[in-house]
């Protein structure tokens, strides 16, 4: 996991893990399940990309295939939140030395940029993850799929916040630590 001289090894693949942790059944034989969890940074990458169009298009996109998954289950949509800290910080930073950084001011508005450079610059990314979160809260609250189910948010904010029945709630027992937080257990 590591080099000689402490710095993360960066792993190409996880292919691997992946098949020995696979295993395959019929969708007919299992029960519906209670609860989907959503890796939300995977599902930028596997949300249709359209190629006219405006952030906004794809970020209606994506909501409508949360929702969707709304209508038979609780969702846990889980993005990253990039905390400098994190032990992804050494694999997004090869991945930037990798990408040529064209950073963009991305608002529901902006013409959608190609998705290799939306979604490999962090910065560009973090910028269409608050987009979906923010519109995904305001939505959820009214949403009829969150009258039977819940909607479990969890973005930049160290606070997942869940939507249910109307309401929305600040999910403190689910809060990350920050930095500081971090820093200040270590010291003790």
């Amino acid at each position: 996991m590591f080099e000689d001289n402490g710095d993360m090894r960066i792993t190409k693949s996880k292919s691997s893990l992946k098949q020995k942790l696979r295993l395959e059944q019929s969708s007919r034989i299992l029960p519906a399940p209670e609860t989907t969890v959503i890796d939300g940074c995977a599902l930028l990458w596997i949300i249709r990309w359209p190629r006219h169009g405006t952030i906004q298009n794809f970020v209606n996109s994506v909501l409508e295939y949360i929702f969707l998954k709304l209508e038979h289950s609780n969702v846990n949509i889980i993005f990253d939140r990039y905390y400098e800290y994190s032990t992804k910080t050494a694999t997004r930073a090869s991945r930037a030395v990798q990408q040529a950084r064209t950073l963009h001011k991305l608002t529901p508005s902006t013409a959608l940029p190609a998705q290799s450079i939306a979604l490999t610059v962090t910065e560009n990314k973090k910028q269409i993850i608050s987009t979906i979160c923010e519109q995904l809260q305001g939505r959820g609250e009214t949403h009829k799929a969150t009258a039977k189910h819940k909607l479990l948010i969890t973005g930049a904010s160290s606070i997942s916040v869940e939507i249910f029945k109307g309401f929305t709630i600040e999910r403190k027992d689910l809060e990350t630590p920050t930095r500081r937080q971090m820093l200040s257990f270590l010291d003790k």
